[in-house]
């Protein structure tokens, strides 16, 4: 695997970035983090290509042989995040998808790779009146085992390259997510998502008293003979509703939903929850399900404060709640889970749109209490 993961592959791209701003002595990058890729442009002289011989182009192969200068080299070029600098060519060989663009003084031209080997011959592009390298690149899990990014610690580390006078801009591509309400037919993917391991294993180990639930896999049994029961019971009730989840291209991706209850003081309180499958995780998509769950909670004005309840080891899921606003509250301990804690966001019923997602990756998931 990959030291460093997909933070330390952005990194590598925005070194050569740094090392033409250095000899400019100014330049600017932009990293767009979008749902399962990584796009980089920056405003340099475009990577040294020319014409071979009339219509055909030669380009610096610096996507499919290594860098001499950095990779395996004594002693190592460290980058900000002080593992060794390897090369564009290490990007392009851990990456199932990678697109260089470069547009240069004398023309553009793009190129397709996979795994680090050209599946594409360079195109020319025509002029926009531009210039600089944009990589576009999909990090292979396999190879590549933290996709997750911390965006503040991606924003610190790459104002290191300030000083070879590069400005760096981290922005974050919100994925696209719809709700559904699924008809009653549709109710037998919900029964295979609850009773696959992978899908619940968040839900292991808890004390809860409900004969249908498998405490040493956290999965839900739910036969076809209590749908309707179930459904009746929860769509489209004003107290409770529940959605599968589609991305942009159409597939379902996992589940969200709320119940009202009053607190103590009078506060009409929608405890939310949503998972996202094993399938289509590191994609930003939970924290987007999360973002539309409250909004609609706002629009339908059923609820003054969205609750949701977290263990410590949910990183990502609570990385995610702090994104969309939610503040800490009240902490329980279980024997198992250890701390829980009560993370709550006061609704806005105003707000028609929801807070632009962050891809932070891992997916998100359910209290073992909600249905």
């Amino acid at each position: 695997m990959a030291a460093g993961g997909l933070t330390h592959l952005i990194l590598e791209v925005l070194a050569y970035a740094a090392d033409e701003a250095r000899e400019r002595a100014g330049g600017v990058a932009v990293v767009t983090l979008g749902p399962g890729s990584v796009t980089i442009a920056d405003d340099g002289r475009g990577t040294d290509t020319h014409a071979a011989e009339p219509g055909h182009a030669v380009r610096k192969p610096v996507m499919s042989t290594r860098d001499l200068r950095f990779f395996d080299s004594t002693p190592p070029t460290l980058l900000p995040d002080g593992l060794p600098r390897r090369g564009m060519s290490v990007v392009a060989a851990l990456s199932a998808q990678l697109q260089h663009t470069n547009r240069r003084a004398g023309g553009s031209w793009s190129q397709s790779y996979a795994y680090g080997v050209p599946v594409a011959e360079l195109a020319e592009l025509p002029s926009d009146g531009t210039r600089g390298t944009t990589v576009q690149f999909t990090a292979d899990p396999g190879l590549v085992a933290d996709l997750d990014v911390d965006v503040v610690r991606l924003r610190a580390l790459s104002a290191a390259f300030a000083v070879q006078h590069l400005e760096v801009t981290v922005v974050e591509a919100a994925p696209v997510v719809r709700f559904r309400t699924p008809c009653r037919e549709e109710l037998a993917i919900r029964q295979q998502w609850l009773g696959d391991p992978g899908f619940m294993a968040y839900n292991v180990g808890w004390e809860v008293d409900v004969p249908s639930y498998h405490r040493d896999t956290g999965c839900v049994d739910f036969p076809p003979e209590v749908w309707d029961a179930w459904y009746d019971s929860w769509i489209g009730r004003p107290e409770r509703d529940y959605w599968f989840v589609e991305d942009a291209a159409g597939q379902f991706v996992g589940h969200a939903h709320y119940r009202v209850e009053q607190d103590e003081g009078g506060r009409r309180v929608a405890h939310i929850g949503a998972s996202v499958h094993p399938d289509h995780r590191r994609r930003g998509l939970g924290q987007a399900t999360f973002a539309e769950l409250v909004r609609r909670i706002g629009t339908a004005g059923v609820a003054d404060v969205a609750r949701n309840e977290l263990d410590a080891g949910r990183v990502a899921a609570i990385r995610i709640h702090r994104a969309l606003g939610f503040n800490p509250g009240a902490v329980s301990v279980d024997p198992v889970h250890g701390e829980i804690t009560t993370w709550e966001l006061i609704i806005d019923p105003a707000a028609p749109e929801s807070t632009p997602p962050e891809p932070l990756g891992t997916g998100t998931s359910v209290h073992p209490r909600s249905p």
